[in-house]
Formats: structure tokens, C-alpha cells, sequence
């Protein structure tokens, strides 16, 4: 729902508003797709009175599962826990051709409730004046409330050993306010035009989070937190966030051909210390329209040409201030500690309650949250940007071309630091990664005519990421999972968050495993890697850099055509050149389950190590979708004038009907990553799939 007002006091005063309010229900997926994908395709739902008889129920002293019953979900391991021979004696390698002791997938997914409940409100109100001739001044006071409940019930049936369901109960609040007030000047005298902005905008965010979790649900009747036995968990905090900016800006254009504008914005966050909050943040640009200069003319064929180049500089402050959860996926963070105290103060010393024991008693405490940084300051993105727009044939053809290179620098990160500190980590303004490349797009007005057009558009980026400066952490090599410690390396003059690690010569002969049957479809854990420096050991100095996680190409190409009252568009849109690391495989292909060889086996061992330290589970991220389609039909006027309806299209559209990968790439989604950091980025465990969508759909018109 939205309702929006606007009306004019008199000549010079104007005021308005608007509010859009919103409420959603929805319900997540339950699970992470790789703990489902990766169970066999043999196991079935329920048990039936044929699956029991494969369950070791009635061996004596092995009856592991003797309550089971018609009805009951099954699990892997209620088959591959089997007295093959009835000697009271489990063979796990040769039954055991299960990868997961987990509940049955389906249950995991239909006996647990993640829902979430959100009202959101946006509004503004603003007031106009008109000072005099060109001159106006425009305050503006506008916001948003956003009020979350999230909700996380795991029923009594769907838990591996327990039989007893928790909930999760989560409540979030998010008010953000800001005021804007600015004076716009436009004036034009002859060939002149000048422009002007100026003024100061102030923001507030303020936030709410508080977390319960109890257990002792003995059924799923009725699924409140005030029905669990005990409370185990609970915890809650609020914090803010303050901003500042001063803003200016002129723009000059003379005759319509010579183009210049500069600006200067003053910014000042409450994320920094005293001596830091603020920055300066200076822009430039200038441009030259050539096809209006006389000497033009009698080229015909050229309608728009002109040059243009741009120079500024940005601030960034955000560190987790994307999301009101600090857990949250979804998150437009761009980096987080863990931790949302340290990311809101880190400027300030923080402390946090604990306990410690006196004499064998429990006493109450604190003790340090955070390394206290009071030099923490802005991060700087610096770009230059030079271009050309053109139009050619009555802009038949038209596009532009752009180079640009992006520098950023003073980078916010929470950078590992020496475990004598108390601490494994702090954040710190650290390094410098350079991003440059080309930009194109290219237009075409294929057919235009009054029953039919057809137009045409290319647009393409290309990129190259290097880290230019990382002062004492240069050939950092950091991991992300204790259990899958893959690594990567952030070494000057290559990619930031490269990924690192050994190159595989060749996988291990099935003959030579000892369990090659566990599961059907199983790899291998381990695999052969290269000596590269050909010393005969395999160590340190036998890792390289494996890939990166940036596309070297990002394009795209649509169509629209007309015909008649016909009308359909479509959108193909594609990546190429960046590489994923997918720890997926290590779920799916139950490398955890396959990492012994026979005692016979005459491998060579010494050069084996898992998979996750290799180049096995970087894989191609390139991608080619069709992004959407679209196709719709008016119905003629004529037909509808009887009915007072003014205007009627049918229309149906579908996002993502086609999604080809890269052939040695085994997961769902290239594009979905988890969430990390700009130091190890890349990571993913298979991914959320794509999702395809057909929609059809009714525009009215009285």
C-alpha cells in the first residue's frame, strides 16, 4: 500500500508526503540445501513393514533400533548399523554405504518452522520555497520502522538422537530517520548555465536485537517459547548509529558544449574515534560535447559525440551496519567481526559479562570485548573515469565506452593479530586493492516503424582486482572452517583473497580405497597433489595460487520488440573468468567418510593431503541466464471503451527460465556466496539454487 500527497500552499510553498506500509509473512527453507542434497537417493521417507525387515532390530545385544514402527521416518544409518552375518558383529566397511547418521532430509525440512514476521513503514514529508528567481530551498524529513519477529521451531520429529523439540524465538527493531535540508540554485544567462547545490543532511539509526531459546517441547501442538521446560539461552542489546554530511556542488555548462561540475562532501560517522570521525570526499568531472561544435555539422552521420572524464572520491564507514541481526545472511554488510558491539564501538574499549571462580565459587565479572582502536578511520574508494557517449545514424546506433579504475584504500578489516593479545583478530584501516577495466554499451534501433520495432542492447565490463599494498600482512594466508581449514593468501600484486593451496596431479585409484562402495557416487577424501619445486618433499613451499573469486567478463544482452499490440523483451545475462571455492563437495561426495586406503595400498602418502587444501574444489564460476522474459498483449481500445476501462494488458513474464554453468562446476549457484569477508571471499557450500519464476499478471486502467 502506498499514499502519496502533494500540494501547492501558494506561488512559492509547496509541501508533501508519502507513506508505504508493509507486512509479510514468510516462511524460510528449513535447511541448508547441502545437509539435504547429500543423502542418498535410496532412503526412503517412512518406514514400511518391507524397510524394517533391513533395520537391526532383534539381534541380541545390537538391537539398536528397537522402537521403530511403520510410519516412523527413516534415517541412513537405521540400514548400514547391520549384522550382515549374524555373528553380532557390525561390518562398517563393507555396510556401511551410508555418508550421514542425520534425520531424514524431508523431516528436517517439514517437521521445523522458520518463519519470519515483518511490518515495515516508509515515509517522508517534505516542504518547498522558493527564495527568489532560481532559487530554492528543500527540507525533507523521511525514514523507516521495520518491527521483525523470526521464529525457529525444530519439531520433536526432527532431530537426530533427541526427542524433545527447541525454539528460537527472535525479535529485531530498526528505526532510521533523516533530515535533509538544501538550497538548489539554477540559473541561465545567454550560452551559461550554472547550477549549484548546497546544504547538510543529518541520519539516526537505532537499533533493537534480543534472542531466547528454550527446550523440553515434548510435542509440537503448540509451538510457543512459553511452553519449553527450560530456557537455555537469552540475550538482548541495543546500539546506534549517527552520521553527519555536509554537501556542495556547482555544475557549469557553457552553450551547451563545455561541461564541468565539482562537488565536496564532508562526512562524519559515529563509527570513529574523535580524531577520525569525519572525511573529506572531493569529485570532479569534465566534458566536452563535440558533435555541437560547427565543424561538426557536415559530418552527418554523427549526432552525439562527447568526451567526458570524472575523478572522485567516496567514504565507506559500514561495517556491519546492513543488517539488525548480526547473524543475519542477508546482510549488506560489508565486513563483520561476529561480534555488533565491536562493529558499532570499535573506537571504544568495550567489556563483556562473564564469570570466573574464587575458592570454588562462581563469581560475577568482565572481561575485554574488543581491541580498542581510537585511529580507526574512513575507507576511501578513489575512482577515475574517463568516457565517451555516441550516437550515430539519428542515434540508430548509440552507446558509450568508459575505462575506469577504482582504488580503494585504508580498507576496513578485522585483521588476524598474535594470539597474545587475548584476541585472534582486530579492526584495523589496512592495505590498498586496486580494481580497472572497460565498460561498454552498445544500443541499436534495429526496426522502427509504427507497427513494428525492434532495439537492441550490449552492455559489457571487464575487470582486473590486484592488491597493491598490504604493508606488514602481505602473504597473509588465513581459512575460514576449523574442520575444512581451506586457505587463502592476500599476497601484493595479485587478486585480494586469492585462494591458495596445493595442485592436483591425480585422484587415488578405486581399487586402492578401503571402503570405495561407501556411498554409491562417493569420492575419495584425499588426492595426489604435485611436488612443484621438485625437492621430493611436499610442503609449504609446494602451495601456489589457485584462482580468484572476480570475473574477468560481466555482460549482458536484451531485446525489445513491438509488434503491433504485442510486445515481448528478454534479457540474457552472463559471467565469465571467476572461480568459486565449493566446500560443497565435501558434503555431497562424502570426502569425510573416504579418506583411509587398504593396508596393501603402495601409494605414495606422503603426497596426499585432502581436498579442500587443493585446487579440486576451485571451480569454474561462469554462468550464462536468461534473466527475464517477457511477453504482453493490449488489448485494443476499441473493445474496452463500453466497459470504461481505459487501457487492459495481459502480460507474463518468467526470471530465470534458463541457467547454464561451467561443466566441472557441482553445485547449484555460482553466484550464491557465503558470507565471509574481503579477505577470503569465494566460499560456498554448493549454494542456494537458482530460482525459476512464471508470473501472469493483469495492468488495468479506468
Amino acid at each position: 500500500t502506498r499514499l502519496k500527497i502533494d500540494s501547492k500552499i501558494n506561488k512559492k510553498f509547496s509541501i508533501g508526503g508519502s507513506f508505504s506500509p508493509s507486512y509479510t509473512i514468510r516462511r524460510r527453507f528449513s535447511e541448508n540445501i547441502h545437509n539435504v542434497a547429500r543423502h542418498q537417493p535410496w532412503l526412503p521417507i517412512y518406514h514400511t513393514e518391507e524397510t524394517l525387515r533391513h533395520v537391526n532390530q532383534n539381534t541380541p545385544g545390537n538391537d539398536y533400533f528397537p522402537d521403530l514402527k511403520v510410519g516412523d521416518y527413516a534415517r541412513q544409518d537405521h540400514f548400514t548399523l547391520f549384522d550382515l552375518n549374524g555373528d553380532g558383529i557390525i561390518d562398517d566397511v563393507l555396510t556401511n554405504v551410508g555418508n550421514s547418521g542425520n534425520q531424514n532430509p524431508y523431516a528436517r525440512i517439514t517437521e521445523r518452522n522458520r518463519s519470519d514476521r515483518k511490518f515495515k513503514m516508509f515515509g517522508s514529508f517534505y516542504g518547498k520555497y522558493k527564495v527568489m528567481s532560481g532559487l530554492n530551498f528543500k527540507t525533507t524529513l523521511s525514514g523507516s520502522l521495520q518491527d521483525t519477529k523470526r521464529v525457529d521451531y525444530l519439531g520433536t520429529l526432527a532431530r537426530e538422537q533427541v526427542t524433545e523439540g527447541y525454539m528460537t524465538e527472535i525479535n529485531q527493531k530498526e528505526n532510521y530517520i533523516i533530515f535533509d535540508n538544501f538550497f538548489n540554485f539554477d540559473k541561465s544567462f545567454g550560452k551559461h548555465d550554472i547550477g549549484a547545490v548546497g546544504g547538510i543532511s543529518v541520519e539516526s539509526r537505532d537499533y533493537f536485537f534480543s534472542t531466547i531459546t528454550g527446550i523440553g517441547f515434548t510435542n509440537d501442538v503448540v509451538q510457543q517459547i512459553t511452553n519449553a521446560t527450560t530456557i537455555t539461552n537469552g540475550d538482548g542489546f541495543e546500539w546506534q548509529k549517527r552520521g553527519i554530511s555536509f554537501v556542495s556542488r556547482f555544475n557549469y555548462a557553457y552553450d551547451d558544449k563545455y561541461l564541468a561540475s565539482f562537488s565536496m562532501r564532508r562526512d562524519g560517522s559515529s563509527i570513529f574515534g574523535s580524531n577520525y570521525k569525519y572525511g573529506n570526499f572531493p569529485a570532479a568531472s569534465i566534458g566536452w560535447n563535440i558533435s555541437k561544435e560547427d565543424f561538426m555539422s557536415e559530418v552527418g552521420f554523427i549526432n552525439n559525440l562527447k568526451f567526458r572524464a570524472s575523478y572522485g572520491v567516496t567514504g565507506n564507514d559500514r561495517l556491519n551496519t546492513g543488517a539488525v541481526n548480526p547473524n543475519a545472511q542477508g546482510s549488506t554488510s560489508q565486513l563483520n567481526t561476529g561480534n555488533i558491539l565491536r562493529d558499532y564501538y570499535p573506537s571504544l574499549a568495550l567489556l563483556e559479562a562473564t564469570s570466573y571462580t574464587v575458592d570454588g565459587s562462581v563469581q560475577a565479572g568482565f572481561s575485554p570485548l574488543n581491541i580498542v582502536n581510537p585511529e580507526l578511520k574512513w575507507e576511501r574508494l578513489i575512482e577515475i573515469n574517463p568516457g565517451i557517449d555516441f550516437g550515430f545514424f539519428n542515434n540508430k546506433i548509440s552507446g558509450s565506452i568508459d575505462w575506469y579504475q577504482r582504488t580503494s584504500d585504508q580498507l576496513l578489516l578485522d585483521n588476524p593479530v598474535s594470539g597474545t593479545t587475548g584476541f585472534s583478530s582486530a579492526l584495523v584501516n589496512l592495505g590498498e586493492v586496486k580494481n580497472e577495466g572497460w565498460e561498454l554499451e552498445f544500443r541499436t534501433k534495429n526496426i522502427s516503424t509504427p507497427d513494428f520495432k525492434w532495439s537492441s542492447t550490449i552492455i559489457g565490463t571487464t575487470n582486473k582486482n590486484t592488491l597493491v599494498d598490504f604493508a606488514d600482512s602481505d602473504g597473509q594466508i588465513t581459512s575460514i572452517d576449523e574442520k575444512r581449514p581451506a586457505e587463502w593468501i592476500n599476497l601484493k600484486g595479485h587478486p585480494i583473497s586469492s585462494y591458495y593451496g596445493f595442485v592436483v596431479d591425480k585422484e587415488i585409484d578405486f581399487d586402492e580405497r578401503d571402503r570405495p562402495y561407501r556411498h554409491v557416487g562417493a569420492e575419495s577424501g584425499l588426492v595426489y597433489v604435485k611436488d612443484l619445486n621438485g625437492d621430493g618433499v611436499l610442503d609449504a613451499e609446494d602451495k601456489t595460487i589457485l584462482g580468484n573469486p572476480y570475473p574477468k567478463l560481466i555482460w549482458s544482452f536484451s531485446n525489445d520488440i513491438q509488434i503491433g499490440d504485442f510486445d515481448f523483451s528478454f534479457m540474457f545475462q552472463g559471467s565469465h573468468g571467476a572461480q568459486v571455492r565449493n566446500i560443497g563437495d565435501h558434503y555431497l561426495f562424502s570426502h569425510n567418510n573416504n579418506r583411509s586406503l587398504l593396508p596393501t595400498s603402495t601409494i605414495d602418502t606422503d603426497f596426499l593431503v585432502d581436498k579442500y587444501f587443493t585446487n579440486s574444489m576451485i571451480q569454474d564460476a561462469s554462468y550464462i541466464a536468461l534473466r527475464n522474459v517477457n511477453i504482453g498483449f493490449n488489448i485494443p481500445s476499441e473493445m474496452l471503451s463500453n466497459y470504461g476501462i481505459s487501457k487492459l494488458r495481459i502480460y507474463a513474464t518468467g526470471q530465470n527460465l534458463l541457467y547454464l554453468t561451467a561443466d566441472n562446476y557441482t553445485g547449484w549457484n555460482p553466484e550464491a556466496l557465503d558470507k565471509t569477508s574481503p579477505t577470503q571471499y569465494g566460499y560456498q557450500r554448493g549454494g542456494s539454487p537458482i530460482s525459476k519464476t512464471v508470473s501472469l499478471g493483469v495492468n488495468l486502467d479506468f
